[in-house]
């Protein structure tokens, strides 16, 4: 073999190698940034730590995890513990989910901190007010219509009148719904006496082998990450440490969700990849 063949063939070889490097450096940043498949899901479980979850905190708020039947869990004493979580740097949403025990506490919350102020928005995980109704109840879609007596048959009709100044705002209650006038928003010592409906799209938790699981999905475009990808989180339970009551949380579910990339999608995101890659060095540099 010519000295010119080989040089030709060691030639494409370190051409390949480098076209395969190539694709293995993009694609080892490119799922750091992004969800390719459309899930990306982590837990952390009390029992062992997890590189994308971290502890509750403070420690002065909670006590120690304990191990019972080989099943780990914590218990929070006090009003607010935090966490944080990480995953991939760009996707739309992000859902929590908490898995807990909880006897006596009314109220109890999930939230995502949306600005470097130490704003959070927070959303129900668990309002017993609600979930120990035995009034009417109709549904369409996540908005629940609470009745104590049987009288819309849909929701729509509710809102109508509603919106007709029917009904007196008085005897209309709303949670985690915003009926866009005024009406009674409950509250953990909120009275149910003078109310005659309850509208709301919060849904109660649901039971799993003597546990409460319930799911929370923020938008991301609506969250603070902090340089390093990092979202806080907090989960209150106001009137917990007067009380002298517990939160007993057994595993913390995050799952970073975007539409699944395929063939098709490459250029388009591979465009909005280097786009976001730009603006992230700008705002940092």
């Amino acid at each position: 073999m010519s000295n010119k063949n080989l040089f030709v063939i060691l030639l494409w070889i370190v051409k390949g190698v480098t076209v395969v490097l190539t694709f293995l450096l993009f694609y080892t940043i490119f799922i750091h940034f992004f969800t390719a498949s459309g899930k990306f899901e982590v837990a952390y479980s009390f029992g062992e730590d997890s590189e994308y979850i971290s502890h509750l905190e403070p420690w002065q708020r909670l006590l120690p995890p304990e191990e019972n039947g080989g099943v780990w869990s914590q218990k929070i004493k006090d009003d607010s513990v935090y966490f944080n979580a990480n995953g991939p740097l760009w996707y739309e949403d992000v859902t929590v989910e908490i898995v807990y025990k909880n006897e006596n506490q009314i109220d109890l919350n999930i939230g995502a901190n949306i600005n470097d102020a130490d704003g959070y928005r927070d959303q129900s995980l668990q309002n017993k007010l609600i979930d120990n109704l035995e009034w009417k109840k109709i549904q369409h879609g996540n908005v629940i219509l609470y009745q104590k007596e049987d009288v819309y048959q849909s929701i729509a009709d509710f809102k109508k009148d509603f919106d007709n100044n029917s009904l007196e705002s008085e005897v209309v209650g709303q949670f985690d719904y915003d009926l866009g006038k005024n009406s009674v928003k409950l509250g953990t010592s909120s009275s149910l006496d003078s109310l005659k409906y309850i509208i709301t799209d919060y849904s109660s938790p649901v039971g799993e082998n003597g546990w409460l699981v319930k799911k929370i999905t923020f938008n991301a475009g609506e969250l603070y990450q902090n340089e390093r990808g990092v979202i806080r989180f907090r989960i209150s339970a106001p009137g917990l440490r007067k009380s002298e009551g517990s939160i007993e949380v057994r595993e913390i579910r995050i799952t970073y969700s975007n539409p699944m990339i395929t063939i098709s999608d490459l250029p388009r995101t591979a465009e909005y990849f280097i786009d976001k890659i730009i603006e992230k060095v700008k705002n940092d540099y």
